[in-house]
């Protein structure tokens, strides 16, 4: 029912993401990420086949305002794009925590705790080191490249490491051949990171919630968390 009633209202949807890793990501040749395969999924549920394309994120951002039949994915919620889209999600609602070595046997249970320590790792530039920042922390040690900031943490030069979330954080262990045993999540988490899929505001709203059902279908069965716990690292299949 719901291929034919798309298709009787004429619309033939574009489906873009960016190259992000840990999120979105080409890994030899094949489009891959915890939330490409949750899209791949939603649209299986609507028996819909749609070719994602791969466009910079500030191209797929103004996709979805110059055309009329848009859906990008995984953008932040912000209140500047609010009232720009269509929302659909959140698609991914993970967490950014601050690690530390496994063998730490200090106990961090807040950001007053992360404040003690003489230096955390983090991003040069993006939302985490932005959000580090105005939470009044001072000690941080801001490297370009995601492995200078792990081997800061693994060597002993910094004391805490706060990143990326969950899946991005097991992302970068496996690319860079550090056993996930290295490092420990900590109690303090930084920010809440949810993604969502945004949608062309002329794509019509039976569209919108037609996605947003399947999502929550996804969710219930049990096969969002299968996926999840595969870019984890912690699926049993």
């Amino acid at each position: 029912m719901c291929s034919s009633t798309i298709k009787a209202n004429d619309l033939e949807l574009i489906v873009v993401t960016e190259d992000w890793a840990p999120y979105n990501y080409v890994e030899e040749g094949e489009l891959k990420g915890f939330p490409v395969e949750i899209v791949h999924a939603i649209m299986r549920e609507l028996d819909q086949v749609y070719d994602i394309k791969i466009v910079p994120g500030a191209r797929g951002e103004i996709m979805l305002e110059k055309f009329s039949n848009v859906i990008n994915f995984s953008l932040f919620r912000t209140p500047e794009r609010e009232a720009r889209f269509q929302w659909i999600g959140p698609i991914a609602n993970d967490e950014v925590f601050f690690y530390k070595r496994a063998n730490d046997q200090r106990i961090f249970n807040n950001i007053d705790d992360v404040r003690e320590v003489e230096l955390v790792a983090t991003r040069h530039y993006g939302l985490i080191k932005s959000y580090a920042e105005g939470l009044g922390l001072e000690n941080l040690s801001k490297t370009p490249n995601v492995e200078g900031q792990f081997k800061h943490l693994l060597l002993g030069e910094a004391d805490l490491l706060v990143n990326s979330s969950p899946i991005g954080t097991s992302y970068y262990l496996k690319q860079l051949g550090i056993p996930r045993s290295k490092i420990r999540r900590t109690n303090v988490k930084l920010l809440d990171f949810p993604l969502y899929i945004a949608a062309s505001k002329e794509i019509p709203n039976f569209i919108i919630d037609l996605w947003q059902g399947k999502l929550e279908e996804i969710k219930n069965s049990g096969e969002y968390d299968q996926i999840y716990l595969k870019y984890l690292g912690t699926s049993t299949k």
